[in-house]
């Protein structure tokens, strides 16, 4: 898939976070939904790729890129804050210590 999975760092730390068996379901579901949103937005551009097979104008492509770029980005945004919204704000305080500290080295959340 390529994008990153803004839960992935926050399950990472779980036993630092000391997230509970209900925060990590919910982060499981947070994750699962995002994998398929990414999903949706990215087979209706590989099926009019492979419609034309394979090939599409420059401009297409840019267009298509650019749309999916600011797509994803927003989809990877929402899921962050989605994931976040999950954590108490111990946690949440917690997990911003560590990203300051070096201590991860992807950031799922805004400093």
């Amino acid at each position: 898939r390529g994008a990153t999975d803004p839960v992935d760092g926050i399950v990472a730390l779980r036993y630092s976070l000391q997230l509970t068996a209900v925060q990590l379901t919910a982060l499981a579901l947070i994750a699962q939904d995002y994998h398929t949103r990414l999903d949706s937005l990215i087979d209706p551009v590989a099926a009019k790729a492979t419609a034309r097979g394979g090939k599409l104008t420059d401009n297409e492509l840019l267009t298509m890129q650019a749309v999916l770029n600011l797509t994803m980005q927003s989809t990877r945004l929402a899921t962050r804050d989605a994931a976040l919204a999950v954590l108490s704000s111990s946690q949440q305080l917690k997990l911003r210590s560590l990203l300051a500290t070096g201590a991860v080295r992807s950031t799922p959340i805004r400093e």
